[in-house]
């Protein structure tokens, strides 16, 4: 059996074990004496232990890549995965290349092959997205190297490709959301354009205006899509908190400038983190466009449009369908065009409130 599980360990692996049980058995026959004059020493032989310990480490800034881009024009801007050698020895990157469904929709526009990378040092690849048709796409980009143990390291493109900007050109909440392999149905009968229905509740959407913090972390966001307009102060929106029922007791977490419109992962300013203490809160955005207007996640505190129903509320699922625990999918409407993917985020360890607070 030892045998066995001896063949079934990778080399090298297997020769640090075989050389550390060796060093076992030649202690076990040396008088006590002499044993601690080897402690004393044990460079003198440990040393064999480090003849299968060096080797190259591929590490990779990030397992994915999303994009979005409008057909049939030029590249999108390129993303970048960063490679480290986190190993002993120089890691050679032998090739980069993109496959699967959709490869020919990708573009690798950076990759200084072939390259040697040095133990702690790294190298950029980049990847553009350059979309002919519109919908959610798929690709692969492989990157082949001399690591033993990680000899393809692979990272997981994403692309959503559509049909302009702004208005009926932007994409569906369903199709955002599948872009990331989210699995959650909204209620959208046809995907291809962004039209919701107006109906209070759509597809997996839950009923749940107020929340509370989950555990003992900070509440975080992670916003996944924001298609609305630009505006003249710079910024396209801004969200936050409130204490349920109290819009006056608004704290402003984080804007989206102008640069990030109309775009998957968009990149914001400020913190997209807190934590709220033990009481019920909701969720709002300014949006300076329709001169500051404010969305709460409770209907009744919407006034200022003519569907109070601004906030859509889904569960949150893995790519297999599995339900993520105290994870949710907000979907924020700032007009009356219905689409609800003006703001797109993700919030965690948040929980439904048990108690729901009113304030008139």
């Amino acid at each position: 059996m030892l045998l066995q599980m001896l063949l079934n360990i990778q080399r090298p692996i297997l020769l640090k074990v075989l050389l550390l049980l060796g060093v076992i058995c030649l202690e076990s026959s040396i008088p006590v004496q002499a044993k601690v004059g080897i402690y004393q020493n044990h460079e003198q032989i440990y040393p064999l232990l480090a003849l299968g310990t060096s080797s190259p480490t591929i590490a990779q800034s990030t397992k994915r890549l999303v994009f979005n881009d409008v057909q049939g024009g030029t590249a999108s801007v390129a993303r970048d995965v960063t490679l480290r050698n986190t190993g002993n020895v120089n890691l050679t990157i032998s090739s980069i290349t993109v496959s699967g469904t959709n490869a020919d929709q990708f573009q690798i526009t950076q990759q200084p092959l072939p390259v040697t990378i040095a133990p702690g040092s790294s190298a950029k690849v980049s990847v553009a997205f350059n979309p002919t048709t519109i919908g959610p796409m798929d690709g692969l980009l492989q990157i082949n190297s001399d690591d033993p143990e990680t000899p393809q390291a692979t990272v997981s493109l994403r692309g959503l490709g559509t049909k302009g900007l702004a208005g009926k050109n932007e994409p569906s909440l369903q199709w955002i959301l599948d872009t990331y392999q989210i699995p959650v149905n909204v209620g959208d009968s046809d995907p291809t354009d962004n039209f919701l229905s107006t109906e209070t509740r759509s597809g997996d959407e839950l009923s749940l205006p107020q929340f509370q913090k989950a555990g003992t972390e900070p509440v975080r966001i992670e916003v996944i899509g924001v298609f609305a307009p630009r505006s003249s102060s710079g910024i396209v929106a801004k969200f936050g908190y409130y204490s349920s029922g109290d819009a006056a007791s608004k704290s402003q977490l984080f804007t989206v400038p102008n640069a990030s419109y109309q775009s998957v992962r968009p990149s914001v300013s400020g913190s997209k983190s807190f934590d709220p203490g033990t009481g019920n809160f909701g969720f709002y955005s300014t949006w300076p466009f329709f001169n500051d207007r404010e969305v709460y996640s409770e209907d009744h505190l919407n006034t200022s449009d003519a569907i109070p129903h601004q906030v859509r509320v889904y569960p949150l699922k893995e790519a297999n369908g599995t339900v993520v625990a105290n994870a949710y999918i907000l979907a924020i409407e700032e007009h009356t065009n219905y689409d609800y993917q003006d703001f797109v985020v993700i919030v965690r360890n948040v929980k439904p409130a048990t108690t729901a607070v009113l304030i008139n």
